[in-house]
């Protein structure tokens, strides 16, 4: 009798009272203001949601800068002068004075140097990989810049610079798997620009020779410059400028003896074929060479002084950019896509789409707190979406099954969405009996 008592009040108090708790839920009425279809979310009507027009919000350029500059500054290395002296005196013998044998030294990359990414080798076969694994532009030649550093598409920058051709392969993979590039590649010198020899004086054509992987011998240099111009080999010698000491090597005894031919070379030499024997002009020649070098210095310095100053304006000027436009966007003065998370989730919220990239409702739905499990019917999630000023689909997703989740994880969000999350029977019984309970206490005398 008392449960029949209950029963007939509650029904009294749900009939006669409009206050008492209303759960939402998606539905089609006459209230509805839409003409509401309902689709039970499956990979065909995924397909045909996900192809609705759809534009993705792109942050400013300002965001995608790459600061850089440009760093082929002076490398030249000028054209050498003629010799202007006039012969003096001739001595009745000249002094044979060998430079010693350098050092046996491995190449190592300089400024001015020119190197190129290239498939790396293994035996006789290339590994590749397809073009599309490989970021735009990354099989290239670079030049060294007095900095060392060459810029990477994708990577970054890498100093290569007093490195080995196989300590740079070894940096240049390095940087491309901390990027999560595959690329097996290895780097090969092309321009041989930074180590040099220098031959003026009595020669064809006065000129540089450079240094490579392989030696230089005194030979192959003069070669080079077309050979020696001299009308008497008697009085004629051919002198070597090292590390501030002067050496020589009469011509007739280099002809005398072959193996003076063989006298090996090393970076920054400076050779001057003299048919005067005045000590001076040799000298002055040499000294002009160190002044060029000097002056080619100073010009380098300038330049990457000038370098910086334009790569710290620039960074400031994106850096001005990107400031201001997040602010503007705090502000509200850019307008930005949202979808609205409603329903039986822990915060209802307006949710911000993101800049250069699609979202996903996997993502909306457990974004922050996600949804209470407790409370919230996982197997009636909504999306309801409007595609024209009466018609509104509402897209069921049962995720109480964990499978269905996949789909969720490909269901891509639109602007003005609303995703929604019904609550359990239990739960909605359970706020009825809470809110009526006060009322049915205050009937009982």
């Amino acid at each position: 009798m008392l449960t029949k008592i209950v029963a007939f009040v509650l029904l009294t108090l749900f009939s006669g009272c409009g206050h008492l708790y209303v759960s939402p839920t998606v539905k089609d009425d006459d209230s509805a203001q839409l003409d509401v279809r309902v689709l039970k979310l499956s990979m065909s009507v995924l397909q045909e949601a996900n192809r609705s027009e759809y534009v993705v919000r792109q942050l400013p350029s300002a965001f995608n800068a790459v600061v850089s500059g440009d760093e082929n500054f002076v490398q030249g290395h000028g054209t050498i002068p003629r010799s202007v002296l006039t012969p003096e005196y001739r001595p009745s013998a000249l002094e044979l004075r060998l430079p010693p044998e350098p050092p046996k030294l491995t190449y190592r990359i300089g400024v001015g140097d020119v190197v190129q990414l290239v498939p790396r080798q293994i035996g006789n076969e290339t590994i590749s990989r397809p073009a599309s694994s490989e970021p735009s532009g990354l099989m290239q030649s670079y030049t060294i810049p007095e900095s060392g550093k060459i810029t990477l598409p994708g990577a970054g920058s890498v100093n290569l610079l007093r490195l080995t051709t196989d300590e740079a392969s070894k940096k240049v993979i390095e940087a491309l798997v901390r990027n999560r590039i595959d690329a097996p590649i290895s780097i090969e010198i092309t321009g041989f620009n930074s180590q040099k020899v220098t031959i003026g004086g009595a020669v064809k054509r006065p000129g540089i020779v450079p240094i490579t992987l392989t030696p230089v011998y005194l030979d192959e240099a003069l070669s080079s410059v077309g050979g020696v111009a001299v009308a008497d080999d008697d009085f004629a010698v051919i002198r070597i400028y090292r590390d501030g000491n002067l050496y020589q090597i009469p011509l007739k005894k280099l002809y005398d003896d072959r193996k003076l031919l063989r006298v090996r070379l090393q970076a920054n030499d400076s050779i001057f074929v003299d048919t005067t024997y005045d000590l001076n002009r040799a000298q002055a020649y040499f000294t002009e060479q160190i002044q060029l070098a000097q002056f080619r210095q100073q010009l380098r310095v300038q330049e990457l002084s000038r370098l910086e100053t334009a790569i710290d304006l620039k960074s400031r000027k994106i850096a001005n950019e990107r400031a201001v436009f997040l602010e503007r966007l705090e502000l509200g003065d850019i307008k930005q896509d949202y979808v609205l998370l409603v329903g039986e989730v822990t915060t209802q919220k307006r949710i911000s789409l993101p800049f250069g990239n699609k979202a996903y409702l996997a993502e909306i739905m457990y974004a922050g707190d996600g949804i209470p499990t407790k409370t919230g019917d996982l197997s009636q999630v909504y999306v309801l979406r409007s595609y024209a000023s009466d018609t509104l689909i509402a897209y069921h997703l049962n995720a109480q099954n964990i499978v269905n989740l996949a789909l969720a994880t490909k269901f891509e969000m639109r602007p003005n969405d609303i995703i929604f999350i019904a609550e359990q029977k239990i739960t909605k019984w359970d706020r009825v009996i809470s809110q009526a309970t006060p009322q049915l206490i205050n009937l009982v005398p």
